[in-house]
């Protein structure tokens, strides 16, 4: 079935299933346009909604960031209309508004599947396995406690620089959600 037909399943059309012409789909996102330019964000996403942009555009992001959960995915895409609104509300003109949604939201999905890449586990656990570098073990050889604890250490700032990405993107994420 092509996109502009409504498929039925059972003779009954779901909200899932019905899809939308090319012209009308164009038309639901110049009212989301037009809505958000107005300050009207309800009326943004209920026009969103219709056009079934955001259905495509989550579809698009999971076949290509398969590591990241849904609820990733949507956090992008919702950052994606968050920064939509936020332009059109400026003033500021967007003329490929899908276009728009989708660089953002890919954007978005890239910087989050790059934290998980470079994400260590700290699960408390594990860091309580890591000995106490100034204790030495009876029977043990002092010089054997000094290469124990450089190895420690540079365990110690292993997991500090796996830290920072994780730390430097909630800095990030804080002050992007403040600036909009």
């Amino acid at each position: 079935m092509g996109r502009h037909m409504n498929p039925e399943k059972n003779g009954e059309n779901t909200d899932s299933e019905t899809q939308i012409s090319m012209d009308d789909q164009d038309a639901q996102l110049g009212a989301a346009k037009q809505a958000a330019a107005s300050g009207q964000p309800i009326q943004m996403l209920e026009c969103l909604h219709k056009s079934r942009a955001l259905d495509g555009l989550v579809r698009r992001l999971q076949s290509k960031w398969q590591v990241l959960a849904s609820s990733d995915i949507d956090m992008a895409v919702a950052k994606a209309v968050d920064a939509a609104y936020s332009c059109l509300r400026s003033g500021k003109t967007v003329t490929r508004f899908a276009g728009f949604l989708w660089k953002v939201a890919d954007r978005r999905a890239f910087d989050c599947a790059r934290l998980l890449h470079g994400q260590m586990p700290t699960d408390p656990t594990v860091l309580e396995n890591i000995a106490d570098p100034s204790s030495v073990l009876p029977g043990h050889d002092p010089d054997d406690a000094e290469d124990e604890r450089n190895a420690m250490i540079r365990r110690a700032a292993q997991i500090a620089r796996k830290l920072v990405p994780k730390v430097h993107f909630r800095l990030y994420s804080s002050f992007c959600s403040v600036k909009a």
